[in-house]
């Protein structure tokens, strides 16, 4: 599976390495920038694989789009969609994870994440009308993650389940955006994710 996202140019050279050592599948990255001519193109391009390292150039494809071209008012400047598209476009994997360059999936969960989507996707469950994965995400402290940054990312203090529901129950990880957008978040429902041992499937109710 590839995992794709939206970035612009500053982000993108920051958290490429990050992202490279944490997901071994192929990334996807769309970048808004304005470039002025196509040798700073290249150069930007080569600069962002660089920064993920050799190991993980191959796997790694960057898509840029001309900001000049895709302004919008103030409040509605950053073209989310499109970006989002061109990222999804680029990848050649049967199944893509979207996420925004700030988010990531650790090492542990990727093998079952990626398992329980086949299963998902391509089993039984294929022929219902909706079929939806609940990916519980999680703001951390930024202490946490200059600890990670110093560590593999397997023995992070929040790479697993019990690492993290210790770190929920001290305020120092968050659901995600869950004071800006409330309604989109409560399907994940939080406290059942943490309740249950195993994955398996719960209904959720759509807002």
């Amino acid at each position: 599976a590839s995992r794709s996202f939206p970035a612009d140019r500053a982000r993108i050279l920051d958290v490429l390495p990050r992202l490279s050592r944490s997901w071994a599948g192929s990334i996807s990255a769309a970048v808004l920038t304005v470039l002025s001519m196509q040798t700073e193109e290249r150069d930007f391009s080569r600069a962002a694989l660089t920064a993920a390292g050799a190991c993980a150039a191959h796997r790694i494809t960057v898509t840029l789009a001309d900001g000049a071209r895709h302004t919008r008012p103030p409040k509605l400047r950053f073209p989310l969609n499109l970006l989002r598209n061109l990222a999804v476009r680029a990848c050649s994997d049967p199944f893509v994870l979207m996420l925004d360059a700030d988010l990531e999936v650790f090492p542990p969960l990727s093998a079952s994440l990626l398992n329980r989507t086949a299963v998902q996707l391509l089993g039984p469950a294929a022929n219902r009308t909706h079929v939806a994965i609940v990916l519980p995400a999680f703001a951390v402290h930024a202490g946490m993650l200059a600890t990670w940054r110093q560590r593999d990312a397997r023995g992070a203090p929040y790479a697993h389940k019990q690492q993290l529901l210790g770190l929920y129950e001290t305020g120092l990880a968050t659901p995600f955006n869950s004071d800006i957008y409330p309604r989109g978040e409560r399907a994940s429902d939080y406290a059942k994710w943490f309740a249950r041992s195993e994955p398996e499937p719960y209904r959720v109710v759509y807002e």
